[in-house]
Formats: structure tokens, sequence, C-alpha cells
């Protein structure tokens, strides 16, 4: 797990993951600086099976009610900021009645 590795260990594992999905580029830059930051008291509500519990965009029993963050249940495959950010325009563009279009994200 990660939880236990030391900050070393940590940029070393991100710099091989890296150097793997990036090539030869990559596995010639060398890290010159990096950052971890642990989070103990931080919570993570994504485990497997949690998906089929997340809510979707529109409540099915009050069809004026819609949900925006990372726990919403979407296509979109990001997590945290970014999914808060999707889903957000998601349920701007219902609201506003935009039709899908890019699994209905318009900037």
């Amino acid at each position: 797990t990660l939880l236990v590795m030391s900050d070393e260990d940590l940029v070393q594992k991100v710099k091989a993951d890296l150097d793997c999905i990036l090539g030869p580029e990559c596995r010639s830059a060398q890290v010159v600086d990096a950052a971890i930051v642990r989070l103990p008291n931080a919570v993570n509500w994504y485990f497997p099976g949690s998906y089929k519990d997340m809510p979707d965009l529109q409540s099915r029993r009050l069809p004026n009610v819609y949900f925006a963050g990372d726990l919403v249940r979407t296509r979109h495959g990001s997590w945290s900021q970014e999914k808060a950010y999707v889903t957000g325009m998601e349920v701007a563009n219902r609201i506003r009645n935009v039709p899908n279009v890019n699994q209905g994200i318009i900037p």
C-alpha cells in the first residue's frame, strides 16, 4: 500500500510509473523537486462497489433537485476537483435545457 511508504519511496514509485507510461523521454528526466502531502484525517468515499450507491445528476424523486460534486454518478472518468467541475457544468446544462453534446459537457 502507498500509505506506509516513505516520501522518497513514493517519489521513486511515481517516477518509475511515469517512466513506464511516458517512455524514453521521461526515463532520461530527473526529479528535481517533489512534495508529498499526507492528510491522515482525510476521507475517501470511494471503494470497490460504491459507484452503484452514488446519486445521479438529477434526483429521481424530486425533479428540481440536482447533485454536483465528485460523488455523483456520471460517465465522466475523473474524480475530485475535476469531476466536481464537470458535474457542475453538466447540472447547469441540464437546468438550462442544453442538449447533451460530448457527454453533456458544454463549457
